[in-house]
């Protein structure tokens, strides 16, 4: 939502969400931890939201054991009541969304988009990653 510059809508994310739920339930799922999916597809593009919550499960692989694919859609589909749920209150294309970051907030959670070197005060990045986008810069190369 924060990284959209908040132009992400609820409809967004129910769509997103919509679609890993399908994915799942395929097992079309790229690899999330190694084990192979029957036949993985690619991630679409243009959703934002899915490849976000798949490249976190992947992080979270790494070091964890996953929870079971029905599972996984059990959580999804709970976020799915929720939005509804906050979507008939607020009655606002947004008003999911703002609920979350109201609610983060009130458990001491900041939302907010972090620069490259903020990222790198609480070491999210190593200091040699180039994430410079100017490729004629002499100093990154």
């Amino acid at each position: 939502y924060v990284i959209s510059g908040r132009t992400m809508s609820d409809a967004d994310v129910e769509k997103g969400i919509g679609r890993l739920i399908e994915l799942l339930r395929a097992r079309k799922l790229p690899n999330l931890s190694g084990a192979s999916s029957d036949e993985p597809v690619a991630l679409p593009e243009e959703s934002f939201l899915v490849i976000n919550i798949v490249g976190r499960w992947r992080d979270f692989a790494e070091t964890n054991p996953l929870p079971a694919r029905d599972d996984l859609i059990g959580v999804l589909r709970t976020l799915l009541s929720s939005l509804e749920t906050r979507r008939s209150m607020a009655i606002h294309p947004q008003g999911y969304l703002r609920f979350l970051e109201e609610f983060l907030g009130k458990t001491g959670t900041r939302v907010q988009m972090l620069t490259p070197e903020e990222l790198e005060e609480l070491e999210f990045i190593d200091e040699d990653d180039d994430y410079d986008d100017d490729d004629d810069d002499e100093e990154d190369r």
